[in-house]
């Protein structure tokens, strides 16, 4: 089955991006989030990830805000998908309409 490749450029209208754009396993990746929850006035912004289908290493990450977004950097653990959505300290959630964010991770 060929692995459905999701590009960074997908989610630039919704404001979530990383950098490196298309990482690798052991990379540093930087988070940015400038999306609905940014723009309703958040002061704190968590990431919830995990990887794959079943969101191994599953974790919140703080986010701290910059003069444009807020943003996280994470290492690249494993050769598969990243899911990524938002929360505020309110726990308004931004999880791409209940799809997440995916980015792969290659190896």
């Amino acid at each position: 089955m060929q692995k459905k490749v999701r590009h960074n450029s997908q989610y630039m209208q919704k404001g979530v991006t990383i950098s490196p754009a298309s990482p690798v396993v052991g990379d540093k990746v930087t988070i940015l989030y400038d999306g609905i929850l940014s723009k309703s006035g958040a002061t704190e912004v968590f990431a919830h990830l995990g990887y794959g289908s079943n969101l191994d290493n599953e974790q919140d990450v703080p986010m701290v805000k910059g003069d444009i977004c807020f943003e996280a950097t994470i290492p690249a653990l494993k050769e598969d998908f990243l899911k990524l959505s938002f929360r505020d300290s309110l726990n308004n959630i931004d999880d791409n309409t209940g799809q997440s964010y995916s980015f792969d991770i290659t190896g």
